[in-house]
Parts: C-alpha cells; sequence; structure tokens
C-alpha cells in the first residue's frame, strides 16, 4: 500500500501557520508516514522557512500532481494571493482570503480524489473574516465546501476522543446555551 498523499494548507499567511508547516516539514519522518506537499504561496513559505531556520528548498508546482515528495524540499501548489512584503502578526484581509483559498483548493483536491487527507495549519478568525469569508473556523468551512450539514470537532488522543459540544463558543455563552437546552427542573 502506498502512503496516503496528505495536502497541508499553509494557514494564516500573516500568523505562524507558514513557519509551523516549514518546521513540520523539517522532520524527515514526515516523509516515511506520508507523501505531503503544501497548497499556499511558495514566496511566503520560503521566507518563513528562513526565519523558523529551517534548511529546506521550496519547489513551485501548478498541479497537485506535480509533486515528487523528496525529503529537504518542500512542493507547494503556489496559488500566489499575496503581495510581497505582506507584514507578519499583523491581522490582513489580503492574507485571511489567501487562507480561505488554501483550504478550499486542498478541499477540491480531496474531493476530487486526488489525495487522501487534508492537514490545516492555523489561520486567524478575524483575519479571514475580515477577507470575505464569515466562518468561525476551519470545522464550519470545511462543512460549507463540502455541503455537510452537521459536523462536530473531534478531538484525539492515545485512548482518548472527545466531540466538542460547542465550538468557537465564549465560556459565558456556553454556559447560557447549556442553561437553555437543559431538560427543566435541573
Amino acid at each position: 500500500m502506498s502512503k496516503p498523499r496528505i495536502a497541508i494548507t499553509m494557514g494564516d499567511a500573516a500568523g505562524v501557520g507558514p513557519e509551523i508547516v516549514m518546521k513540520a516539514l523539517a522532520h524527515r519522518d514526515v516523509y516515511d508516514d506520508c507523501r505531503s506537499f503544501v497548497v499556499g504561496d511558495a514566496l511566503r513559505l520560503a521566507e518563513a522557512g528562513h526565519i523558523a531556520g529551517a534548511a529546506l528548498a521550496i519547489r513551485m508546482i501548478a498541479d497537485a500532481g506535480e509533486a515528487r515528495f523528496e525529503p529537504g524540499t518542500v512542493d507547494c501548489l503556489d496559488i500566489k494571493l499575496l503581495p510581497p512584503g505582506l507584514p507578519f502578526g499583523m491581522i490582513s484581509a489580503v492574507a485571511g482570503h489567501a487562507a480561505h483559498e488554501y483550504v478550499r483548493t486542498a478541499t477540491e483536491l480531496a474531493l476530487a480524489g486526488k489525495i487522501e487527507a487534508l492537514v490545516t495549519a492555523p489561520l486567524n478568525k478575524e483575519a479571514l473574516q475580515a477577507g470575505g469569508h464569515d466562518y468561525p473556523g476551519h470545522t464550519e468551512l470545511l462543512a460549507a465546501l463540502t455541503g455537510t450539514p452537521e459536523v462536530s470537532m473531534m478531538l484525539t488522543g492515545p485512548g482518548l476522543r472527545v466531540i466538542l459540544v460547542t465550538s468557537h463558543m465564549g465560556l459565558l455563552a456556553a454556559i447560557d446555551a447549556a442553561i437553555a437546552l437543559a431538560p427543566r427542573g435541573l
């Protein structure tokens, strides 16, 4: 059986997403377990790699089928949405829109059977909304992109699987929601 093909979305280009991706792909054992490539902007990925100290080459690809999955080289399905010099650490509508497009592209690849899984780097909900995409997070965005009417977020670990009752809700709002849903008399 061949290793699964995994698309990794770059996340918010003004945030930590690109650095996390580059640091993760610097570990050779990633290549032992899967065939991964990044969906994002190659120039920003290279810049983040330099900042993170990840000594990896970036190889721009125009199609997922061009990925070579070679250790030491990150294949990047280059979406080319970011302007040069986009500042790090600031909310950016451009970065928010780009993060949406990375997830949309990876989702389309999954639905077309061109990948077996997708991994998402962190995005910034405020930037996503500033970019014109009104989703509280990845879960709801993926549900919309796949036409899935009801979703839950599951967190897993060794011997533990947890499905969240609420997501992207503050503690006071969660308490109010629980009270509203509780049977009378409790």
